[in-house]
């Protein structure tokens, strides 16, 4: 069973649709060899860090107005969500290991949304 959730840009566009706590969002294209490389290494960390926050996927060939919403200039791009206000951006291409360090360091002690990524 899938641990990443695919959002939609609908849900995206309101603040009330977004689920509670933090949620690292994966904007990714169907022609990215990366954003395919990183997928099984976000679904393992979805499982690992269970309870503390969900992993979702936007695939922005179906959205592409998102990306401008976002600044998002390259795939994969990931972002880390609290109630749909982005708090931190992280470099895709670490590894996963390096990348579940940085989250949960956010995740100890975030508070307030960054301005942009």
């Amino acid at each position: 069973m899938r641990k990443v959730t695919e959002l939609q840009a609908k849900p995206l566009e309101r603040e009330e649709c977004w689920p509670t706590g933090p949620v690292l969002v994966h904007f990714r294209t169907s022609w990215c060899g990366q954003c395919r490389i990183l997928a099984p290494s976000l679904e393992t960390l979805a499982g690992e860090l269970e309870g503390q926050l969900r992993i979702a996927e936007v695939n922005l060939d179906d959205c592409p107005e998102v990306a401008g919403r976002y600044g998002i200039t390259q795939v994969p791009t990931l972002i880390l969500f609290e109630n749909g206000a982005p708090i931190e951006c992280f470099d895709a291409l670490s590894s996963p290991d390096e990348l579940k360090v940085r989250l949960q360091g956010v995740l100890a002690d975030y508070s307030a949304p960054v301005s942009g990524c």
